[in-house]
């Protein structure tokens, strides 16, 4: 996924490993976290032994992330010559955003299958 905060434009890739921990890839850092998330839809990120609670609200291309007593807002741009359709996203383009945060827990469909 691609994100801009601060007139900077950023690569993010995010990947869970087996020990359900993650490996998220920004740019050229990488950095290994727990996610544990809260019945109030926080969800308390874990780095190093450190623990941060963390809320991200969503609108329209826009994230919002409140961390450690600051809130930065992460933009998803918009891809040329697209149009804009409820949430920004078209049929095929591969993006899938939902209206709430949640957990991909099984994906049923194989790569090339018309979903």
């Amino acid at each position: 996924m691609i994100y801009t905060h601060g007139g900077e434009t950023y690569t993010v890739e995010l990947e869970r490993l087996p020990d359900d921990s993650y490996r998220a890839v920004i740019g050229e850092q990488v950095i290994t976290f727990r996610a544990e998330t809260q019945p109030n839809g926080s969800v308390i990120l874990v780095l190093g032994g450190e623990r941060m609670t963390t809320h991200v609200e969503s609108a329209g291309n826009d994230r919002y992330v409140a961390l450690g007593g600051d809130v930065f807002t992460l933009s998803i741009p918009e891809k040329r010559g697209s149009r804009r359709r409820g949430t920004g996203a078209s049929a095929g383009d591969g993006s899938l955003i939902a209206q709430m945060p949640g957990q991909v827990r099984e994906i049923m469909a194989a790569e090339g299958d018309r979903v």
